[in-house]
């Protein structure tokens, strides 16, 4: 009997099993295919209809979690890096020397680029 989270010993026609419960990890990379497959309760052709079925209800379907993001704060989000930085800062000075038409000039082509990255490509 192999200790506790350990995999039993397998020879080519052996039982595969973890003993310990279902929480122990296994090192996929130390075991052969065949254990692999036994381990997992499935063949190289897949799952079985009835195993599809079992785990779907155990576990779920295998989908990661839609997250939805508000679509202010992703344009708001591109603003968060060092060229839009360097435009923010350009648009200050301009403020700052008051030199309105370089000010309208930064801030119109910062909109434009974030107005191009929403856009999504055809």
């Amino acid at each position: 009997m192999a200790p506790k989270g350990q995999l039993a010993p397998a020879g080519p026609d052996a039982e595969v099993d973890i003993v310990g419960g279902a929480d122990n990890e296994v090192d996929f990379a130390k075991i052969s295919i065949p254990e692999a497959f036994k381990l997992l309760n499935a063949t190289p052709h897949g799952l079985t209809e009835a195993e599809a079925a079992k785990r779907l209800e155990e576990f779920g379907p295998n989908k990661l979690p839609e997250t939805s993001v508000s679509p202010v704060l992703r344009f708001l989000g591109y603003l968060w890096n060092p060229l839009s930085w360097a435009m923010e800062v350009a648009a200050i000075l301009a403020i700052i020397l008051l030199d309105y038409a370089d000010f309208a000039l930064v801030s119109c082509k910062e909109l434009f680029n974030l107005t191009c990255v929403l856009i999504p490509p055809s």
